[in-house]
């Protein structure tokens, strides 16, 4: 049961939030040992006897048992199983007792349970020949001892450990219980104390301390590891070290006992408890100094961590130690650690002449970069720093190492650098003179504006994608929002590349006049997703206003609109969640799916929230349900037009995901899911049991309508229904076609009224009229340009189908890739890519064969269908 508790705790919070739960939590132990040894005498009257004990006992244990599991089943998110477990990679690799910090907490482990039973023993031995023959006052004695010892713990776990650890550190506080057993060991065998009392202070220090100091502290020593391996470390140590520890412990008493055979003689075993105790002091004390090389070895090979607090004292004193010492390597990752968190003192106790005795160029970088952070007020200090900085200058430099030379040198000089970092202005390489320019830019004074500025303005109108694109990347690295002219050129770059790094470092410099910038590159399928995130990641709530007013201007386009809705999805906070269900019961079925994914994201945490919105949406989709059957119906006869109906089954496919998120929003949405998986089988016995599921969960007013939807019943049965409950009547199939494409149907798929505009047209049954409102209605509300891309698109897409590896997507997905093809005529014998080359496009064969040749030897020809070169066309965004 302690094990569970434990490792559940651990599992459930991170070191910042354990500091202060574990604290609470352990006052739960404390409470029972109050509570408990009050009430030995009560229940003993109650029960008859001390031997009906341990039916209470285990009364209790049940409980507990119960208890846990419903804490199990309520946050069962948070916990590792076993499956997952064993997926990952690199857990089998992960050795817990292999690894020298915990085996010395798995030696800690065992001294503890050593010392334990040494000092139980002892008092038992003693009490047993105190109280002979006098069981209830042995209990009453006990029991008292308990509750005495249970009020000083539980003022120590709610007053002082929390306060303690967070104060003094983990190991100071674990190194607490072994020293004070050391001293009262000596208490024992050396004052003139009765043995009974010294035992009974030696227990009162041991209870007092165990359950409260080292229960707190103990866990939070697995922090140092990622959430899957401290998991995996704890288990290994409390399910297998700790029992391990208990019997050892036993045997060793047992030896002993020969030895000690009475109470007069039993003091004899302080002996080996200070022994013990001084082992353990001393394995808490490698401990420590094991922590911070286990942190830094996890953080250099990219181990993520569950929250260890890095700007702890005793954290923040280990790196400077780290940073100080003699392996250049481990000096790095404590370097990187500390610049995050910037505590006091960093800029002075940097090792600037590793500048010139290190031969680890990333920690020269490293150095380097964090003097460019500060401002230098010591003349002293500035003097030494250039003196060390020069040297790396020199262009045979390596170039990191050389443009961070640059940098800190422009940095800690200021004005007086123009003389010397001028020059690189005409370097040849891009990158230096770009260091250069933005050096003195920023820290050059107005000669470093006037001087710099030229060559900056040369670089942003250079034909050479390369200079722009170090410039774009460059000005939100140097956090220069007094080049916003420059920044939005870069924003309406020709080049892709330059145009995502103009994205990335508008986000960067938090500029609310480049917001609307920002925003429009949300329209942009290109560039939607890097914008996204970098808004998500340096922006956030700021952003929502701007968000807000463009989802209500009618001229904002559509991508635009879903780039905002995907955007608010991954901002998950009160603003945007609000704005999201504002949205929510838009009429345009594109824009609904975007809105309904983005809130289903946070199902749990909203569900509250958004149900009247929910109800209202749920309603538009069973009726887009019953009006999508009857299209499909209207149009099953139109020539076989396969655009069309795929068109309908794509919006059927939409719809059903609508509402399936729109359940998960309303109703439990893990037992939405459960429903979701067995309606997804094709077993009728599983499937049977989702509807089931559903018929229970769902609310009357929508039961019926959801049921008929997810049934097994044929589309044509499923449409009578509705036709009996609606009264809703066909039509031919150009009616339904003018339907689809007037006004009041402007919220049907993009996709769906461009495969009906397409066969209106060819139908001719379009009035001059009617087919310029329809084409203006339909371009507007799709991605494509012009009615003749329209065309090409359907065109493209009957194309592709014929292409094993497009024929099982969707055509509104492959419409997104046909609109980027275009068809070229290359004449026999062209080179279309160069042996060893990658390509800048993606081909695909329409008619005739390729021949593919390595060292001038045929491999193989390529015929109708076949696809090769560059993959772009799958780019993520």
């Amino acid at each position: 049961m302690t094990i569970n508790m434990e490792v559940s705790a651990n599992q459930l919070f991170n070191v910042r939030e354990a500091k202060r739960a574990f604290g609470l939590i352990g006052s739960g132990p404390v409470m029972a040992d109050i509570v408990g040894g009050a009430c030995i005498p009560i229940v003993i009257l109650l029960v008859g006897s001390t031997e009906n004990l341990v039916f209470v006992s285990m009364s209790v244990l049940v409980g507990s048992c119960i208890l846990f599991m419903s804490i199990s089943r309520r946050y069962r998110s948070a916990f590792v199983s076993d499956e997952s477990e064993d997926e990952e990679e690199g857990d089998e690799d992960f050795k817990p007792l292999r690894v020298p910090y915990l085996a010395f907490i798995a030696l800690s482990v065992v001294f503890a349970q050593l010392a334990y039973y040494l000092v139980d023993y002892q008092l038992m031995t003693v009490a047993e020949s105190r109280y002979a023959g006098k069981d209830e006052e042995l209990a009453a004695f006990f029991g008292l001892l308990f509750a005495s010892v249970g009020v000083l713990k539980l003022l120590l776990q709610l007053f002082v450990t929390n306060r303690l650890i967070n104060r003094l550190g983990t190991f100071v506080v674990l190194g607490v219980l072994p020293l004070g057993l050391v001293v009262f060991s000596g208490v024992t065998l050396f004052s003139p104390l009765p043995l009974f009392a010294a035992l009974v202070l030696l227990k009162g220090w041991d209870d007092s301390f165990r359950y409260t100091f080292n229960s707190s502290a103990m866990p939070l020593c697995y922090q140092v590891f990622p959430v899957r391996e401290s998991s995996m470390a704890q288990n290994a140590i409390t399910g297998k070290v700790d029992p391990f520890a208990v019997g050892a412990s036993g045997l060793i008493l047992m030896l002993l006992a020969g030895f000690v055979v009475d109470a007069e003689h039993v003091y004899q075993l302080s002996w080996l408890l200070l022994f013990v105790a001084a082992a353990w002091f001393v394995t808490v004390v490698a401990i420590k100094r094991r922590y911070l090389s286990t942190l830094t070895s996890y953080l250099s090979n990219d181990g993520g961590l569950g929250g260890v607090d890095m700007t702890s004292p005793e954290v923040v004193a280990e790196l400077f130690a780290f940073l100080n010492g003699s392996d250049h390597e481990k000096a790095l990752q404590s370097l990187k650690i500390l610049l995050k968190n910037r505590p006091t003192g960093l800029l002075e106790r940097l090792p600037i002449e590793a500048l010139v005795s290190s031969e680890h160029e990333g920690f020269k970088v490293a150095i380097l970069n964090a003097i460019s952070t500060y401002e230098i007020k010591d003349e002293e200090r500035e003097a030494r720093l250039a003196e060390l900085i020069a040297p790396l200058l020199q262009e045979e430099t390596p170039i990191e190492l050389h443009l961070a030379a640059i940098e800190a040198y422009c940095a800690v000089m200021e004005e007086t650098a123009l003389p010397r970092i001028s020059p690189f202005l005409q370097s040849t390489n891009s990158r230096v003179r770009a260091e250069a320019v933005f050096g003195l830019v920023r820290w050059g004074g107005l000669d470093g504006i006037l001087i710099a500025g030229p060559v900056l303005r040369s670089m942003v109108t250079s034909d050479d994608e390369e200079q722009r694109y170090i410039v774009a990347a460059m000005i939100g690295e140097a956090g220069m929002g007094n080049m916003r002219t420059q920044l939005l050129d870069l924003l309406e770059d020709p080049d892709l590349d330059v145009r995502r790094t103009a994205i990335e470092s508008a986000a960067e410099l938090v500029e609310p006049r480049l917001y609307p910038h920002l925003i429009a590159s949300l329209g942009n399928p290109r560039t939607q997703l890097v914008t996204r995130r970098a808004i998500a990641l340096h922006i956030g709530d700021e952003i929502i206003p701007l968000c807000a007013r463009a989802l209500r201007n009618p001229e904002t386009s559509h991508l635009t609109c879903e780039g905002i809705v995907r955007l608010l999805g991954m901002l998950e906070s009160e603003e945007s969640t609000a704005l999201l269900v504002e949205e929510a019961d838009t009429h345009e079925e594109d824009f609904r799916i975007e809105v309904l994914r983005s809130l289903s994201q946070r199902a749990k945490r909203v569900r509250g929230l958004v149900a009247d919105t929910c109800g209202k949406v749920l309603e538009l989709e069973l009726a887009a349900f019953a009006d999508n059957l009857q299209c499909k119906a209207d149009l099953a006869n139109a020539d076989k037009d396969q655009l069309l109906e795929f068109a309908c089954d794509a919006r059927g496919e939409d719809i059903a995901e609508r509402i399936w998120m729109l359940l998960s929003l309303m109703f439990a949405p893990d037992s939405i899911n459960s429903a979701r998986l067995q309606l997804k089988s094709s077993d009728p016995d599983s499937r049977a049991a989702g509807l089931e599921l559903l018929d229970t969960l769902l609310d009357r007013q929508y039961r019926d309508a959801v049921l008929l939807i997810f049934d097994d019943l044929s589309e044509a049965d499923k449409l009578r229904t509705l036709h009996y409950r609606n009264g809703e009547t066909s039509a031919d199939i150009d009616s339904r076609l003018k339907v689809i494409l007037s006004n009041e149907q402007a919220g049907l798929p993009s996709w769906l009224r461009v495969c009906a505009y397409a066969a209106a047209q060819e139908r001719g049954i379009l009035s001059p009229e009617e087919a310029s409102a329809a084409e203006e209605q339909v371009l507007k509300a799709s991605f494509l340009k012009d009615t003749e891309t329209m065309k090409n698109v359907v065109e493209c897409i009957i194309f592709l189908r014929t292409i094993p590896w497009f024929s099982e997507l969707r055509d509104d997905f492959l419409a997104r890739i046909a609109e980027q093809v275009s068809e070229h005529f290359v004449r026999k014998g062209t080179e279309v890519i160069k042996e060893g080359e990658i390509g800048d496009f993606m081909y695909i064969i329409k008619k005739g064969r390729v021949e593919v040749k390595a060292n001038g030897k045929k491999l193989v020809d390529l015929e109708k269908g076949a696809f090769f070169g560059e993959m772009a066309v799958l780019d993520a965004e």
